[in-house]
């Protein structure tokens, strides 16, 4: 279009237009990456404490500024916004700033054990110092429910008790209300300060120990040092200077929230963690860790009241001896008084074992006396009379372990006594020689030997069946043997000396017969039966010798070549490179008899100056070669196998036939001759 064109104007106009709307799409998309990747990154703590990446997706980007509140020995960061809090995760390189910081974090989302925290890429102090956030006060349910997890909070009560945790770390027991609360302190102070029975109030991180299901299980507050710990009220001055309370206000003390005093005789040293004390006709229980008090000693106690499980006692006390009397005398019990609860007293009662355990150097008893158990603990081993069925005098502490509610009373149903020495064991009635013990061994015992009887008849039983199976294929072998004997008899006596007989008269008639063709017909039939006497002395043979046929194959060729050199000064040779050979009955009949008729043509016809059998097996293809060779005057074998009759050739090969065997027969006139069987898969 010419320059000059009056549609110039408008077309700039156009384009100009078209480049406006392309920068106004090229800003609206960046415009949306930017909010998109604005609504992925977690900026607020809330977020990232709720925040749980799935297994096998991406964390989410964060980028918060928050307060520091707490700061662990770990290089832990604990943080706090307006909305919530959450944490850096633990590691070397990790600031410690003061509490108070400001910090910029960014990195990515850290999957806590019990909230989201974060794995930090950059933490940037942003240079202004702010007072800690004031702590949030709750109660003993508000940190067992993990509702303020990680939060800095504060919490009020009174010191029951101060333990060093190893030389970096202690512990404070805190009562508030009816419950302990435990404060773990990160520094450790040269003295532990007074703080039992002193009013407190405690600031710190609200933590726990967390479970694989990112469950609270044991909740505690965590303290930096003892500066975050305010004494609210002292503990009361001279507290063993206050008059004891008597046992039956113990309960009621109990709302009081400190120490209370008690006073009473030891009826023995301290034994189950603690000192029994009488205190005219009631007994108390009191859990301390002092030594050196013994039987007879009157002791002041200093401790907090606790409601057990049947009867109030002290816990966590001190202790201090301030006299010393006769050890009071125990009560006789019987089954029903024990349901009427003898919590912490020495008692004497009369029970029978139900069961021993022998641990290192105690024993442990269970008995049964009425509605109410009792577990019996011995400081030493007691005598080995004691055993089940024994009836026993016990004198000991008793506690209660477990009641039952009947109507508005509780009533116990299980108690724990605790033997002071072996003295306070008396066996009444020993152990009956049939205890429940030694009747069960004895069942046991007969039960072995009854199941080693059972074993030893099957087996007599498998073994009486294998010899039957001896003896009757014995018996059997015998009877066939003794049949193929009798047998053998009856063609020697008879069919043997007759063909004998008709041979002898053969043999004379022959030379009176003067026709020519009649002499020839007699001679054949001369040879003939001269064969018929042959084949007959080896079935005869054969009967006799059953041996040959259950004997390896070697063994069998070697017997079968031996007996016919006896009948022959032609030497015969057996060679073999196989050993106790066995093979199916019919392969080895057949090949014996194979051998027997090659071996006589050779002898035969073949005028051959020695014989030559020969065994062998070729393992990689499985196929055994049974070789019959002579040295004699050989044979055209095509005219061999024209003229043979049914005791030549032919009936060697229908023998290999009936084994699924090859037979190969070669021979030239003046070379002698070779019958060689090749059988399969042997």
């Amino acid at each position: 279009m010419p320059l000059s064109s009056p549609d110039c104007p408008q077309a700039h106009r156009r384009c100009a237009s078209l480049h406006r709307a392309l920068l106004a799409g090229v800003v609206a998309v960046a415009v949306l990456f930017a909010q998109q990747a604005a609504a992925q990154t977690l900026t607020t703590a809330r977020d990232i404490a709720a925040h749980v990446t799935p297994k096998d997706g991406d964390p989410a980007a964060v980028s918060l500024d928050a307060v520091v509140t707490f700061l662990d020995p770990g290089n832990t960061i604990f943080l706090q916004d307006d909305t919530g809090v959450t944490f850096i995760r633990a590691a070397k390189s990790n600031p410690r700033p003061a509490i108070g910081t400001r910090l910029r974090v960014s990195g990515v989302t850290h999957n806590g054990l019990i909230i989201g925290g974060i794995k930090p890429e950059t933490i940037e102090f942003l240079g202004r110092y702010e007072p800690p956030p004031a702590p949030k006060e709750i109660t003993q349910d508000d940190l067992a429910s993990g509702r303020y997890h990680y939060h800095y909070v504060t919490l009020s009560g009174v010191g029951r008790s101060l333990h060093r945790v190893g030389e970096n770390a202690f512990t404070l027991r805190l009562l508030t209300g009816a419950k302990v609360v435990e404060v773990r302190f990160d520094e450790v102070p040269t003295e532990l300060p007074p703080w039992v029975d002193a009013e407190l109030r405690i600031r710190g991180l609200a933590a726990g120990d967390i479970n694989d299901r990112r469950e609270l299980v044991a909740p505690y507050i965590r303290v930096r040092s003892i500066d975050d710990v305010e004494l609210i009220k002292s503990a009361p001055p001279e507290a063993f200077e206050s008059p004891p309370i008597p046992l039956p206000e113990l309960q009621r003390a109990i709302s009081r929230a400190h120490r209370v005093k008690v006073q009473g005789v030891a009826l023995s040293a301290p034994l189950a963690g603690g000192l029994f004390l009488r205190q005219g006709d009631e007994s108390v229980f009191v859990q301390t860790d002092d030594t050196g008090i013994k039987a007879g000693d009157v002791v002041e106690a200093l401790g907090f009241p606790e409601m057990g499980v049947f009867s109030a006692h002290l816990t966590e006390a001190e202790c201090r001896v301030v006299g010393t009397e006769a050890v009071p005398a125990p009560t006789p019990e019987n089954p029903g008084g024990l349901q009427d609860g003898r919590d912490a007293e020495l008692i004497t009662l009369e029970v029978q074992v139900a069961q021993r355990t022998d641990r290192d150097h105690t024993t442990e008893l269970v008995t049964q006396t009425g509605p109410v158990s009792i577990n019996v603990t011995s400081p030493t081993l007691l005598p080995r009379e004691v055993q089940s069925g024994a009836l026993l005098r016990l004198t000991g502490l008793a506690r209660v372990t477990a009641t039952r509610s009947d109507g508005y009373r509780a009533k116990p149903t299980a108690y724990r006594l605790w033997l002071r020495d072996a003295r306070d064991v008396v066996i009444l009635q020993s152990t009956p020689w049939w205890n429940s013990e030694r009747i069960g061994l004895a069942f046991g015992g007969a039960m072995t030997l009854a199941l080693l009887a059972l074993i030893w008849i099957a087996l007599l039983r498998r073994q009486v069946s294998r010899q039957l199976t001896v003896i009757e294929a014995k018996a059997q072998r015998e009877a066939i043997m003794e049949e193929r004997q009798r047998i053998a008899r009856e063609f020697h006596d008879t069919l043997e000396q007759e063909l004998a007989g008709l041979s002898l008269r053969l043999d004379a008639a022959l030379p009176r017969v003067a026709d020519a063709k009649a002499h020839d017909l007699l001679d054949q039939q001369r040879r003939l039966l001269g064969r018929l006497q042959t084949d007959t002395r080896d079935f005869v043979w054969d009967l006799r010798d059953a041996s040959r046929q259950d004997a390896p194959l070697d063994a069998s060729l070697r017997s079968l070549v031996e007996h016919l050199q006896v009948n022959t000064t032609v030497p015969l040779k057996f060679e073999s490179d196989v050993t106790d050979l066995k093979v199916p009955p019919l392969v080895q009949h057949h090949l014996l008899r194979i051998t027997r008729e090659a071996v006589n043509n050779a002898l035969k016809y073949a005028q051959a100056r020695s014989v030559r059998v020969q065994l062998s097996r070729d393992e990689a293809v499985e196929t055994l070669a049974l070789t019959i060779s002579d040295d004699g005057k050989g044979f055209d074998l095509t005219a061999a196998q024209a003229m043979d009759g049914h005791f030549g050739i032919r009936g060697m090969q229908e023998r290999a036939r009936k084994i699924s065997a090859e037979l190969e027969v070669s021979s030239r006139p003046g070379e002698g001759a070779s019958v060689r069987v090749n059988v399969n898969g042997v």
